[in-house]
């Protein structure tokens, strides 16, 4: 269920989430999700994604996402276009089959043109340098994607140029990559695969992709004041790592490859505590930059806690209470720990069913951010992910027992004192609630996400 701390019936008076962008939907959040052993949303990255997407597309009338979070993202390439909209897709009215559950904002009228421009502004002259790229869908170690995005960046726009119009603009970025750049040669064309799958989909007009005239041209004050540079400061092991926060913030706006770059000269991998430092960084970094993505697509951002609740990235989110010095309110979700993990691996009619029957409280939550409407969609949620237990069924016939039982007691004996007749029917009573009692102990469940909710203009 969704909760606002500190502030009884601060929640109602917020509204509804009409737009939503998740943290993990970012390309490099992906590829962190990806690479990751085990997270609360279990051992499978692809069913911890689903299980984002549904819930996100449960939350919010519109997922959206950038044009990036799809070509360049790893999960939305291993999902594959048909499976993740089995999986995950929206019912249409009339069963008229599923649609894709986000909108995408891209550079260009296109998928397949926005990953072009991604690499090739297309305002260069041939002979000057393409942009430095970090492609986060390429299956490489960490290092090595930086550092193709640095030799990237030092080719000419008249090589790639000449690649496309011979052989099209996937082919073409896939040749330069491994002729220009010494990218291997595996990898290059697994990720080939995945742009071409989904710019199929584009094609067919089965993506709900428009034109963001301000990609990358969107204010960041408000974002970054979520997670002040004073507060990250005691987070840091080294004092290196508190100037490289410092330089990060000062030059914000500078691409997030660069940034990512510096980083990594300042603070190598070689030295444990520099290379820590660098990690909460480059979470806090990103974190700030997706949000500042989402307020000005007039989204709210999300952030699942996926890490262990002792790790700094996952502090640095229980900390999240209240209002930002920059305005806008934050809501925590708090869920049962195994819920988002079922959500995951839930079969698609099951949650299908759980949408239709829940279909009122979705639509009073998406439009007003009632409470009560998120904790009906969370009894449908914990209703069907739950299989019946034996032990479940025993207890009920027990406790069926004990009422009856009570109920006896108080009739036929009526000559026993109240003090002896009430500890029975009390116990009868907790016991036959037990089930009840349970439920709502897990729906506190425990932080699960935190929604940043910009300041309304």
């Amino acid at each position: 269920m969704t909760q606002v701390t500190d502030e009884p019936g601060l929640e109602d008076a917020m509204g509804g989430l009409s737009r939503l962008y998740a943290v993990e939907f970012d390309s490099l959040a992906q590829r962190h999700l990806a690479d990751r052993v085990r997270t609360p949303l279990g051992d499978d990255p692809l069913s911890a994604f689903v299980a984002i997407l549904r819930l996100s597309g449960l939350l919010a009338e519109t997922v959206v996402l950038t044009d990036s979070s799809v070509f360049d993202g790893c999960l939305f390439h291993r999902l594959g276009p048909a499976r993740l909209l089995q999986l995950a897709g929206r019912a249409q009215p009339g069963g008229m089959g599923l649609s894709y559950p986000f909108e995408i904002l891209s550079r260009a009228p296109n998928l397949e043109q926005s990953l072009l421009h991604a690499v090739r502004d297309p305002d260069e002259a041939p002979d000057g340098r393409l942009r430095m790229y970090e492609f986060s869908a390429l299956d490489v170690p960490e290092p090595e994607r930086v550092r193709l995005g640095e030799r990237l960046h030092l080719v000419k726009p008249r090589e790639l140029d000449k690649r496309v119009a011979k052989h099209g603009v996937t082919e073409g970025i896939a040749q330069l990559l491994i002729e220009c750049c010494d990218a291997p040669t595996l990898p290059v064309s697994r990720m080939q695969s995945g742009w071409e799958e989904w710019i199929r989909q584009d094609r067919a007009g089965r993506l709900n992709v428009k034109v963001w005239p301000q990609m990358g041209k969107y204010g960041d004050d408000q974002a970054f004041a979520w997670d002040p540079v004073t507060a990250m400061h005691a987070d840091l092991k080294t004092e290196v790592g508190r100037i490289g926060l410092d330089w990060v913030f000062e030059n914000r706006h500078l691409r997030r490859t660069e940034i990512r770059a510096f980083l990594r000269s300042l603070l190598p991998y070689d030295a444990p505590d520099l290379s820590a430092d660098r990690e909460i960084i480059e979470f806090w970094y990103n974190a700030c930059y997706v949000r500042a993505l989402a307020y000005a697509q007039g989204a709210e951002l999300i952030e699942f806690v996926l890490g262990d609740p002792g790790t700094i990235q996952s502090r640095r989110l229980l900390r999240r209470r209240g209002a930002a010095p920059g305005g806008g309110e934050s809501r925590r979700v708090l869920l049962p720990p195994s819920l988002l993990r079922q959500l995951g691996t839930m079969p698609r009619a099951v949650y299908e069913t759980v949408l239709y029957r829940n279909r009122d409280a979705v639509l009073s939550w998406r439009r007003h951010g009632d409470k009560r409407s998120m904790r009906r969609i969370a009894y449908g949620l914990l209703d069907a992910v739950e299989q019946p237990n034996p032990k479940s069924g025993r207890r009920i016939a027990m406790n069926s027992a004990l009422v009856v039982l009570a109920a006896v007691i108080v009739e036929l004996f009526d000559t026993l004192p109240l003090w002896a007749k009430a500890p029975l029917v009390a116990g009868a009573a907790l016991a036959a609630s037990w089930e009840q009692l349970g439920t709502e102990i897990r729906l506190n469940g425990q932080l699960g996400a935190v929604i940043d909710v910009r300041k309304q203009d």
